[in-house]
């Protein structure tokens, strides 16, 4: 996993909380590795979270596939696909999975970073963003030369598929809500959320939400040879009875802060915590997929390839996935 060289920064060492724009930027104090399953693929994988030259942003490497260049965390490397964020490169590198360290670095205010992957698909560790903010807490902060750029402002924006939505907008008070009211988690708790757009209120509201399943849908997804990684260790398990989990619910809205947790993972990929207001009803990984594209580019997002649902499930598994 330490094949990759990090790249020599600066060491005035920061305090934990995140800088406003136009502070300095930041970067992990040091390379922190963690060991665990992909959701998908059921394959054990390495991660190790390296620091990176102010300036750089956030890249994921595959370690598993010497020679390739590093994978940016944009909008514009979005595939559009079920059950996970996935970027693509054009070299065919895949990095699925992204949602939880993406959302996890806006957290902590980290700017640039590498993230090294043994394999297609990143560990889902405990389901929840919560072990990578525990890393990047350990590993601490580095201030940077450079100053941090404000995100740049996404013009307002609202896609729909069924009767799931997202929609974003510029707002002087950023935050998110998610609505869950259609989906079958809804049965299992309040069934809305809302969190300011801070790193504080984030972490403290979204970061220990696990991804949260129903026991049907997790059929579904096996029968297509997806999910082979699920466990009560790394997934809320939903059956008519309630949560499988021992210890139950985290939150009593735990599905619903979840579903903001992975808004927070794609609006992140915009290149930080813009000022908006992102509200979400049902939105799939695709969906949000397909706006932060359309917020990232101004194109629109029906052209983005492959198609909705296309990701296959030899796609999470093996080297060159």
């Amino acid at each position: 996993m330490h094949a990759f060289d990090p790249t020599t920064i600066p060491e005035n060492r920061t305090d934990d909380g995140a800088p406003a724009a136009g502070s300095a930027q930041r970067t992990l104090g040091h390379a922190i590795s963690c060991v665990g399953v992909g959701r998908h693929s059921g394959v054990r994988v390495g991660l190790t979270l390296h620091p990176a030259p102010a300036g750089s942003g956030v890249r994921f490497k595959r370690s598993d596939r010497p020679g390739s260049a590093t994978l940016r965390a944009c909008p514009g490397n979005l595939v559009i696909a079920d059950h996970a964020l996935v970027l693509a490169d054009e070299d065919g590198t895949r990095i699925a999975g992204v949602e939880h360290v993406s959302a996890a670095l806006a957290m902590t205010g980290i700017d640039n970073a590498v993230i090294e992957v043994s394999g297609p698909e990143l560990p889902a560790m405990d389901g929840s963003a919560q072990p990578f903010v525990f890393l990047i807490e350990c590993a601490g902060a580095l201030q940077q030369a450079e100053p941090r750029h404000p995100c740049p402002q996404p013009s307002p924006l609202e896609l729909g598929r069924g009767q799931a939505m997202a929609r974003i907008a510029p707002a002087r008070d950023g935050r998110l809500t998610a609505d869950i009211t259609a989906t079958p988690e809804a049965a299992y708790g309040p069934a809305v959320h809302t969190v300011a757009l801070t790193p504080e209120a984030l972490r403290q509201e979204l970061a220990a939400a696990r991804q949260p399943l129903t026991t049907t849908a997790l059929e579904a997804a096996q029968e297509r040879g997806l999910m082979r990684g699920v466990s009560l260790e790394n997934t809320l398990l939903l059956d008519a009875a309630g949560p499988r989990n021992p210890g139950g619910l985290r939150f009593a809205d735990e599905p619903a802060r979840h579903a903001n947790l992975l808004a927070l993972g794609a609006l992140a990929l915009l290149g930080g915590l813009p000022a908006v207001q992102l509200v979400t009803r049902g939105a799939s990984h695709a969906l949000l997929a397909r706006l932060m594209r359309q917020c990232g580019s101004g194109r629109p997002a029906s052209v983005v390839t492959p198609a909705l649902g296309a990701l296959s499930a030899n796609q999470f598994a093996g080297s060159q996935a």
